[in-house]
């Protein structure tokens, strides 16, 4: 008995393509012969599949193109943030006159005559008192941030015996 065929052969057979040796052997070698129809099976049942599915996607591919353009759907993804925005803007126009008019004060609660004009003479002591201490811190000879630097040892008999240590 000869060797069983090749995929290379069996391929052949396929394609329409046999040779005599292959039909002969075909006809005594039934391990040959259920490989071929295994293998025959299996491309028949690949193409069945392809066809069904290029079928499918044929009348897919058909209603899709017969369907009409909905212009509106872009329309409407536009317009749902906008209108969002829209509102929040009015929200805003309305409440914020509102929160100014709430906050803003209301004439019954203001004196007649302001707190600077009632309290003048002592107003003027103060100023009185500010100018002279400007004039005696102008006329120091050690500005006022320097004084303590002045006089080394004026903290030391306030403080306890505690002593710095390096």
């Amino acid at each position: 008995m000869n060797q069983h065929l090749t995929h290379e052969q069996l391929c052949d057979l396929i394609l329409g393509d046999p040779s005599p040796e292959t039909t002969d052997h075909l006809r005594d070698c039934h391990l040959c012969a259920a490989e071929l129809a295994t293998l025959t099976q299996s491309l028949a049942a690949f193409r069945s599949a392809t066809d069904v599915w290029a079928g499918r996607e044929w009348i897919h591919q058909q209603t899709r193109t017969r369907e009409p353009h909905r212009p509106a759907s872009s329309i409407k993804t536009f317009m749902f943030p906008a209108l969002w925005t829209a509102v929040a803007a009015l929200l805003v126009a309305v409440t914020l006159p509102l929160a100014l008019h709430h906050n803003a004060p209301s004439s019954t609660t203001t004196t007649a005559k302001p707190a600077a004009v009632a309290t003048q003479p002592s107003a003027t002591q103060s100023d009185e008192a500010l100018l002279e201490e400007i004039d005696q811190t102008l006329s120091s000879s050690i500005p006022s941030p320097m004084q303590p630097l002045n006089d080394p040892t004026a903290g030391r008999h306030n403080q306890s015996n505690t002593q710095r240590k390096n």
